[in-house]
């Protein structure tokens, strides 16, 4: 298994991250997806990460929602979709919630696929990321395949 980076560790090569891509530039091809990965636990991150990487899009890591707000406003921001074609965030982060995410800057999810994902089956929950403009809200323990497959097809209705 390839020997992912830690939050302090040197990029792989081919790897994003916000260190790197601070500047947010467009990307010189449109073959390959650009994901966003917003979870503070760092082994669910990585395998989300990997599993997403196995076709050959970029992926770019966030530990919190501190992290992912910045993401956010860059996408909102973007006149097209050169920024990210879709995110995958945990609901529950300890800095900031994806909800907060979402009602702090509206426009991403007009912008960009959001896909959410929450440890706790709360119906209130999935309403209120659903009127918030998320595409799909899942349910933890994940499937990989179906995260993949949904990311992958939410991120080709939005193009």
């Amino acid at each position: 298994m390839t020997n992912l980076r830690e939050k302090h560790a040197t990029p792989l090569e081919g790897s994003t991250d916000a260190r790197t891509t601070a500047g947010c530039p467009p990307r010189p091809t449109r073959e390959a997806r650009r994901y966003l990965v917003a979870e503070d636990d760092a082994s669910l991150r990585r395998l989300l990460v990997a599993k997403l990487r196995h076709d050959g899009a970029e992926v770019v890591e966030a530990s919190g929602g501190a992290e992912l707000l910045d993401w956010a406003e860059r996408a909102a921001q973007s006149p097209d979709r050169d920024v990210l074609d879709a995110i995958v965030s945990d609901i529950q982060m300890p800095d900031l919630t994806a909800l907060d995410v979402l009602r702090k800057v509206p426009a991403v999810s007009r912008r960009v696929p959001v896909i959410l994902i929450t440890a706790f089956n709360e119906r209130m929950v999935r309403d209120e990321a659903y009127d918030l403009g998320a595409a799909a809200v899942l349910q933890k323990p994940l499937h990989l395949d179906d995260v993949h497959a949904i990311v992958r097809a939410v991120s080709r209705l939005a193009a």
